[in-house]
Parts: C-alpha cells; structure tokens; sequence
C-alpha cells in the first residue's frame, strides 16, 4: 500500500500535532460512542472481568488515556475501595470527565490529571498502581516516539506498578478505514507487546471480532493481561 503523504499517522507525529489531532476530536463530544456504543461497552466490560479475576480489590488504580471519563466511572463503580488516577492529553475532554466524575472527585476516589502519558509516566511514584488500565492508545505510540523511547516508557511503568500488580490493555488490530490504521497493524502491535513482556509476566490474551453499529464495521482486538512479579 502507498504512503498517504497527507496522513500523519504514516511518517511519524510531532507531540504538537498529536495533541491538536486529539483537540479536535474532542470538539464533539464522546467522538467515539463511548457512553453508548454497545461495542464499547461489552469492550470496557471484558477488561474489568478479566481484571477482577486477577486483583479483585485493588487499592490505587491508574488509567491511562481516560478520556472523557466513562471507562473511569465505571471503575469506580465496580472497585470500590480504590483511589482511581486517570490521565488524559486533551484538555476538553478532561473538562467533560471531572464535570461527569464530580462527585467521586469530591469524595477523594478520582484524581485526573492533563498529560500525554510518555511525558506523565516519568512524574508518576513507583510502586503506587495496584492496576493500570490502558486502553486503546498504545498504538500511538508507534507514531509518537521511537522504539527506544517506548522501551523506555515501558520501563518506567513497569516501576510504577506495585510488586504483584497488573496491567490491562485493549488495542484494535488491523484497523481499516481510519487514519490511525497504519499503527495498528498487528506486527507493530506485537513490537510493543514484546517490549511489554520484557518487564511484566503475560497472564492472559483474548481476540475479539466484534460489529459496531455506530461505525457499520467490524473490528479485531486483543485484550492482554500482565503481572508485574
């Protein structure tokens, strides 16, 4: 397949233009039918019962890439002993997310905060996530650093997880259609994979083909279970 010159996600993004990429998606609100999708919904609910097999009462948990906020209430929902830290690079959808989890911010349970996560990582404690969730924005990666640096980034959260805890990750597979398709491909999902593996011990991978109506389209992901021993 050619190069598509006019697609950023081909050659490599600069962090500048990653996050105005992500501004204006945010423009409208819930872009991706997170709150409503069906597709989404069963996405989000496979992750947490996985997760809930291997650390069903964690005490701080980390969401990366939060969003708008609904993943991060639902966790909230379902464990709820735990101090919850989501972190999201595109300021209008943080706004919507403390305005949806307001409640939960005032109790203590929430924090958010405004931060593209392979600059955040580095800020975060170590030893001080039970549970990180990160979902969907690790192809990105693969176009915002180099594979050094996401080695590195790697490395990092592998130190901010506790000794016993886990992490949970979602990534589409073999995208079509999108301009993000090209990071998605499932040799370079697997690169990263790897990397993954060098730090943490693989406890579990599924495969899913699912229809979303929102998108008249199906779609591959995988859902990966580590453990920081």
């Amino acid at each position: 397949m050619a190069e598509d010159s006019s697609n950023p996600f081909e050659k490599g993004i600069d962090p500048d233009t990653y996050h105005a990429l992500f501004e204006e998606d945010f423009k409208t609100e819930d872009p991706w039918s997170f709150g409503t999708s069906k597709y989404e919904q069963t996405k989000y609910g496979r992750q947490i019962k996985v997760s809930k097999k291997y650390m069903p009462d964690p005490k701080k948990v980390l969401e990366i890439s939060c969003a708008e906020g609904v993943y991060t209430e639902m966790l909230a929902d379902e464990f709820k002993n735990a101090h919850i830290t989501g972190i999201e690079i595109s300021h209008s959808a943080l706004e919507r997310a403390e305005k949806r989890l307001e409640a939960y911010i005032k109790e203590g349970r929430i924090e958010l905060t405004e931060g593209d996560i392979t600059e955040e990582i580095y800020s975060l404690p170590e030893n001080s996530s039970d549970l990180t969730f990160w979902s969907e924005s690790i192809p990105y990666l693969n176009a915002l650093i180099t594979p050094v640096d996401i080695y590195n980034c790697i490395e990092q959260l592998h130190k901010v997880q506790k000794q016993g805890s886990h992490l949970v990750m979602a990534n589409i597979i073999d995208q079509e259609g999108y301009p993000e398709g090209p990071i998605t491909r499932k040799v370079l999902i697997d690169n990263i994979k790897s990397i993954i593996s060098e730090f943490f011990e693989p406890v579990c991978e599924r495969s899913y083909r699912e229809f979303k109506v929102e998108e008249n389209q199906e779609f591959d992901y995988e859902i990966w279970v580590f453990r920081k021993d």
